[in-house]
């Protein structure tokens, strides 16, 4: 049900590998589905990735390694005038281990309500941007990824990508304001959380309706 919407959004997939793309988005859920660990951490991240890319011509997944500047960044027609630089290179794998270990810390305390902490990773992973290929495309299974881990089965039965993609507007949108003084450690997370949450919201009413 997804694969009209990876051929009209997705950001690698062309009229030559669309049908690779959805093969590889396939395997990367069943991979997020049937992977029986709890953990969060930069080789499963990267795992994703290559599961995701596994089927098209590129070289294998490894994080980011040059500087990543706006005009290669999708949505770049939000950030062409803003000259918004992703994280340098050299810290890429530094701040993924870094809100990896954060999101398991949360995780680690009973006091916390793990959806936000959810919402908080989603939008520190898209900052960081950390591959050159796919950043995007793992960032949205990495939603289902998260549920999952902190015990919400819904992205098995509900596409959390197909709820972003029917918003996807308003996404981008949300994405750039959360961006701004990402570097400086002064960004407002409220807007991209508020979101996210109405995802999954709209996740467990679809899943309510399927059931009726």
């Amino acid at each position: 049900k997804d694969i009209d919407y990876m051929l009209d959004n997705n950001e690698l997939a062309d009229d030559d590998n669309a049908h690779y793309y959805i093969a590889g988005y396939n395997d990367a859920l069943s991979y997020i589905f049937d992977e029986t660990t709890s953990l969060l951490n930069s080789e499963i991240i990267l795992e994703l990735a290559d599961q995701t890319t596994k089927y098209l011509h590129f070289n294998k997944n490894e994080y980011r390694d040059f500087y990543w500047t706006v005009s290669i960044l999708r949505p770049w027609d939000y950030y062409t005038d803003k000259h918004y630089q992703a994280v340098d290179e050299d810290d890429v794998l530094n701040c993924v281990d870094a809100i990896c270990s954060e999101f398991m810390d949360c995780k680690n305390d009973k006091d916390v309500d793990m959806l936000i902490p959810i919402c908080l990773f989603f939008t520190d992973f898209l900052a960081i941007y950390p591959f050159n290929q796919s950043s995007e495309k793992v960032s949205k299974l990495l939603i289902p990824y998260l549920l999952k881990v902190c015990g919400f089965s819904i992205g098995e039965y509900i596409s959390i990508e197909e709820i972003l993609y029917e918003n996807l507007e308003s996404f981008y949108q949300i994405w750039e304001v959360s961006m701004k003084n990402w570097q400086e450690d002064n960004n407002d997370y409220k807007e991209m959380t508020k979101f996210i949450l109405r995802v999954i919201l709209r996740a467990y009413e679809k899943f309510s309706d399927f059931i009726n």
